[in-house]
């Protein structure tokens, strides 16, 4: 039973001006509390647990002291029930919880909304204007290794364990495809930040933070980046003279990436602007480069049998923005184009002669037959060609030259950049030229 306390008159009441704590009477242990511009009524009493409380009734500019007695004297009722009035504060975090869950749930997002989203975002927004089988590709990657643990997890309720589940498992053995699942995840995560679909402000993707930690043991024992697989430089010839007898737009794409010892992607994107076939050179654009570097030189020259090939493609009146090597839809060939190309070749050469087309010393030394890569035969092939000592090609080629013609320069000063590249110019030319006719050497059929 409350005590009944001598409440205080009204016209007392409304004389409080000065700071102050006042009991106010009516019922036990309410007070009017002034500080400065705050004015508050305030409860004090004894919890179910025996514990000394005060709380706030409200302010005295929105309540009555009526209300105030009113409001004192229910709590009080439900305190001699042995209902405090005052949750404590587990009980408090517990109920934030499901209302902020509630209020959220309707408007909530998986992750796998709204990654769709981003991709569309993407899309509209040209982001992969100049590599149109990216979509495909980043989709195809997440929806293997991401989605199957992060898919239905909403888009807040992700954390460093999750981010850590996805990557563990492939980054031992497929250390290049984690690393570009990571990077996917992080710019997912910060796209949903910025359209306010997220409201984590946490960086779940750092490996200097969290996710290195528990990523230690998986990152220590990663498989050491191998090079790509690629043919014995002395056999690109024979390999030149297969592809030049074969059918489809996809073999002149191959020879031309060998006979300019090019990257596949510069090749696959290549459109007729980038050519000037009276100067016999080949401009690649920062976006089809692996380095987007402004001032970095990327200028290809070009063999006469290179010509040749552009010439096996070349429509009439080509534009300058269309592409020299079409698919069949009259898109980009992608990179699975151009492995299916040299799988079919390595089946039909193993047919002939029960070895077909391999990197020998890689298979050797991973105990499996490795099929050559484009970009290991276009590339490794020529460096290894330009600096064979049984050839006398290290004495014969400037060697500085050969990397040039790979794109491999340093980034440079202005002054020494521009002098390097006029200086180098015709050895690079002869480069090129010698490369073109040792690659076409078996090649007799020029129809």
């Amino acid at each position: 039973m409350a005590k009944f306390v001598t409440p205080m008159p009204l016209v007392i009441f409304r004389q409080l001006k000065s700071p102050g704590f006042y009991p106010l009477g009516g019922v036990q242990g309410l007070y009017l509390r002034i500080r400065g511009a705050s004015e508050s009524y305030i409860l004090r009493y004894q919890d179910t647990f025996g514990k000394r409380r005060s709380m706030s009734l409200g302010l005295r500019r929105s309540m009555s002291l009526s209300e105030a007695r009113t409001k004192a004297t229910e709590i009080r009722a439900r305190l001699s029930e042995g209902i405090n009035p005052t949750p404590t504060r587990a009980t408090r975090r517990k109920a934030k919880t499901q209302q902020s869950s509630s209020k959220t749930a309707p408007t909530s997002k998986t992750f796998a909304e709204v990654m769709d989203l981003w991709l569309k975002y993407r899309v509209e927004n040209n982001y992969w204007v100049n590599d149109r089988k990216e979509p495909y590709a980043t989709s195809n990657l997440l929806a293997r290794h991401v989605l199957p643990r992060l898919g239905d997890i909403g888009i807040n309720a992700i954390t460093v364990e999750d981010i850590r589940d996805v990557l563990a498992p492939i980054w031992t053995t497929k250390t290049i495809t984690a690393k570009k699942a990571l990077r996917n995840i992080r710019a997912i995560l910060n796209w949903a930040r910025a359209m306010n679909y997220s409201s984590s402000a946490e960086d779940l993707c750092s490996l200097q933070g969290p996710l290195g930690v528990l990523m230690e043991g998986a990152r220590k024992n990663a498989v050491r980046k191998e090079n790509f697989a690629a043919l014995p430089y002395d056999r690109i010839p024979s390999f030149i003279q297969a592809l030049y007898h074969l059918e489809g737009t996809s073999r002149w794409m191959m020879m031309f990436a060998i006979l300019t010892a090019s990257r596949m992607k510069a090749v696959r994107l290549a459109t007729w602007g980038e050519i000037d076939v009276e100067k016999r050179i080949w401009e690649i654009p920062p976006e089809h480069d692996k380095i987007t570097a402004p001032k970095r030189d990327r200028t290809i020259y070009l063999s006469q049998q290179a010509i040749e090939v552009l010439e096996k493609v070349r429509p009439n009146l080509p534009r300058a923005d269309d592409l020299i090597f079409k698919a069949d839809n009259g898109g980009s060939f992608s990179d699975a184009a151009t492995t299916a190309l040299i799988r079919r070749m390595h089946a039909r050469q193993k047919a002939l002669d029960g070895t077909g087309w391999i990197d020998p010393d890689k298979s050797k030394r991973e105990g499996k037959i490795c099929i050559v890569t484009a970009h290991g035969t276009a590339r490794s092939g020529f460096r290894t060609w330009a600096k064979d000592d049984r050839l006398g090609n290290n004495r014969r080629y400037d060697q500085e030259a050969a990397e040039l013609c790979l794109l491999h320069c340093k980034a440079s000063d202005d002054y020494h950049g521009a002098y390097d590249r006029a200086r180098l110019s015709t050895e690079r030319q002869r480069l090129m030229n010698d490369w073109g006719k040792f690659c076409f050497s078996l090649v007799t059929d020029k129809c």
